[in-house]
């Protein structure tokens, strides 16, 4: 990038409304500051309730403690901590064009101030020393200038500046400028320019000299000014691997200091001794003249790391469920995994704290225990569904596969109405089992699938009765998938794979009618083959191929096929009275558009959403009803989830809009992020959160039941 001198900038103050302020921690010199005894964790979970920010003192026995959770954050990091520990920002999404910025206080979570701002990136956030200053870029995927925001953080004050479209945040300096830096080199980086925002007036200016401030990482490119030393990674000798080479800030050789197979991430010493280098399952420190030594290893993969802000504690982030955050202390090499007890969704360090020994004990000796499933008590719930629970159950030395008909009871908790005697199955770590209700039928099917080996069974959900291995022809693919039943349940569909004549595997439909000789095979079309239901008994529905890039061209999303012959029939507009057939999307605006045909509107129909919906791209599908002219949906709200339906939308649509939905609240779920079947009779829903936890709710009243997780789960039929 070419010199740009001493740039003028756009100044804007953008004021932030703070409440009044409680009380906090004992401040420097009051003479009542407690004794510091271990570091303290900051991490952010992403739970049923949403991103909680926690604390966590390795002081041999405090618990966790929550500072403050926001419902409406999703995955991805959501909070910022300054150096201290003494407060918490949260970047939150808004309306699609801008984000929501909240201060809380560390001390009690008290709310501080608000402000919005663009998109930025929260990860390359830089804070002053003492926490009175935060800087976020914002690079704009499409047209208009990258933007610096450096917040005043005793009040909420942003001042915004137009910096150079390639500029890093580095840091502050003494005098509270905003520094950031620039690569020099064509194609290669070989030194680094730094730039200066000066508080007072708000202009850019380039420094001839090299700032007196620590290093700052992209992951794959860290700088420490006031050392003089940068870290880059390159592609390794030979193109193997990659190499991490250490080089001057002002340009000059470069020395190879390792070659990994991979790097994941590096982040240079705070205290200027060396880089820490993630490469795959394990972190390497390797010092300026070479030296190396390895920190930590693990089966599982690093998904982050960092420092603490002085250097004496490392983090480490994994790819694993349960407990996956790791605190060593640089002088011991001591390892604190920090526990995790509940289920989670996501869990990431924001920051450690240091500047104090890891105590001889550093965790309690008792920790928090999940809570249990509540039990069921009470009668049952007059008029509510059964739900219909299977698993596949390894732990007695045999592998068997369960099948539970369960009701919700009066006082809470689901009771196991009956159970089906438990069916062997194949030994298989990636067994697979889906239910399928037998239409016109009081049973269902539970099918288990392996990658080589699939079989049912029918059960009628009464105890004493015993279930009925699936009757399909003896020639029935054993590896069959994505079964369907025909609407008669006298028949099944699915996909399997054979082997020609001549070696090839090809894809083919199956079609097994139940007590038949002999399976139907028909081979798939090259246009269409995904199997997606039954049309009419006559007839498979199958879906248009999945293009990898976009489908070009014109086409319809779903077509019918004949099983006496393979004829192929493209659905059309006309088709939309008899089944649910429309891809249903948001339309940009926050409303929908429904759509058989690619690459043509002519018949499209666009429903407006009258009710501001608190997601931007409004409200979302989740089902179907009335044979499929009523479109279940989910719309987030501030507060939680709301259910709606609309009916005959295609039907009412006027000129392919249908600007009054006239949607019907169906109920009321309080979190995000959930994934929501409504019953048949639209009166109750199970409902599965970010992290899995599952609830059968009444939507009338809200009130919800506990369901044991890890389990498949569907509508027991009613007839």
């Amino acid at each position: 990038m070419g010199a740009i001198g001493v740039v003028a900038a756009a100044l804007a103050a953008l004021g932030g409304s703070r409440p009044p302020v409680s009380p906090g921690p004992p401040q420097p010199g009051s003479g009542a500051i407690p004794a510091v005894v271990g570091p303290t964790v900051f991490y952010e979970i992403l739970d049923a309730d949403g991103s909680a920010l926690v604390e966590r003192r390795l002081d041999g026995h405090s618990l966790p403690r929550r500072i403050a959770t926001r419902p409406d954050a999703d995955l991805g990091q959501t909070w910022t901590i300054d150096p201290g520990g003494t407060i918490a920002v949260a970047i939150l999404p808004t309306d699609g064009q801008q984000e929501r910025v909240e201060a809380v206080e560390i001390a009690d979570g008290a709310d501080l101030w608000q402000v919005e701002l663009p998109f930025t990136a929260i990860s390359e956030a830089v804070w002053s020393a003492d926490g009175h200053r935060l800087a976020l870029i914002s690079r704009p995927e499409q047209a208009g200038p990258t933007e610096s925001f450096v917040v005043d953080t005793r009040g909420g004050r942003v001042t915004r500046t137009v910096v150079p479209q390639g500029a890093v945040l580095q840091g502050f300096d003494v005098d509270d400028a905003l520094l950031l830096r620039e690569a020099q080199g064509d194609g290669t980086v070989s030194a680094w320019t730094f730039l200066r925002v000066d508080p007072a007036t708000n202009v850019v200016e380039r420094l001839s000299a090299v700032p007196d401030v620590g290093p700052s990482t992209t992951g794959a490119e860290d700088v420490d000014p006031a050392r003089g030393f940068a870290v880059t990674l390159s592609l390794g000798p030979n193109h193997r691997g990659t190499a991490v080479h250490a080089r001057p800030t002002n340009g000059g050789a470069a020395r190879q200091l390792g070659v990994f197979p991979s790097v994941d991430w590096i982040a240079i010493d705070p205290s200027g001794t060396g880089v820490a280098v993630a490469a795959s399952h394990g972190l390497r420190f390797i010092a300026w003249d070479g030296r190396a030594e390895d920190l930590w290893s693990s089966d599982d993969s690093i998904a982050g790391f960092g420092w603490s802000a002085d250097g004496d504690y490392l983090w480490i982030e994994t790819d694993r469920r349960g407990p996956n955050l790791t605190v060593i202390e640089r002088s011991t090499g001591r390892t604190i995994v920090v526990p995790q007890v509940d289920p989670v969704a996501q869990s990431l360090v924001v920051r450690v704290v240091g500047g104090v020994s890891l105590p001889d004990t550093a965790l309690p000796a008792v920790e928090p225990t999940p809570a249990p499933t509540p039990a069921p008590s009470g009668p049952d719930v007059a008029d509510a569904p059964s739900i219909a629970s299977a698993w596949v159950d390894a732990s007695g030395g045999r592998t068997l596969l369960h099948v539970d008909r369960l009701v919700p009871t009066s006082e809470g908790g689901m009771r196991v109405a009956a159970s089906m005697t438990p069916v062997p199955v194949a030994d298989d770590p990636d067994t697979m089992v889906a239910l399928l209700p037998r239409p016109r039928s009081a049973q269902v099917l539970a099918w288990v699938g392996t990658a080589d080996h699939a079989m049912g069974w029918l059960w009628d959900g009464i105890t004493d009765h015993p279930s009925v291995r699936l009757a399909v022809p003896r020639d029935w693919p054993a590896s069959a998938f994505a079964l369907a039943w025909r609407p008669d349940g006298q028949a099944v569909a699915a996909m399997a794979t054979r082997v020609g004549p001549d070696g090839d595997v090809r894809g083919t439909f199956v079609i097994g009618e139940l007590g038949a000789a002999r399976t139907t095979f028909l081979p798939f079309n090259p246009q269409y083959d995904r199997l997606e239901g039954w049309w009419s008994l006559t007839e498979l529905r199958v879906g248009h191929v999945i293009c990898t890039e976009g489908c070009e061209g014109r086409f319809s999303y779903s077509a019918r096929l004949r099983v006496r012959d393979g004829r192929l029939r493209r659905l059309t507009p006309a088709d939309r009275t008899h089944a649910p057939i429309d891809e249903i999307d948001p339309d940009g605006r926050g409303g929908l558009v429904m759509s058989v045909i690619n690459a043509d509107p002519a018949d499209d129909v666009r429903i407006d959403w009258p009710l501001g919906s608190g997601s931007v791209d409004g409200p979302a599908v989740i089902g179907f009803a009335r044979g499929g002219r009523s479109i279940l949906l989910a719309d987030a709200s501030g507060d939680g989830t709301d259910l709606y339906r609309i009916d005959d939308a295609a039907q009412r649509a006027v000129k392919g809009r249908l600007a009054d939905p006239q949607p019907v609240r169906l109920g009321h779920l309080p979190r995000h992020g959930l994934d929501v079947r409504i019953s048949p009779d639209q009166r109750w829903a199970l409902v599965v959160d970010r992290v899995e936890n599952v609830q059968l709710v009444e939507l009338s009243t809200g009130r919800a039941w506990q369901v044991d997780r890890d389990r498949t789960l569907d509508w027991w039929p009613t007839t």
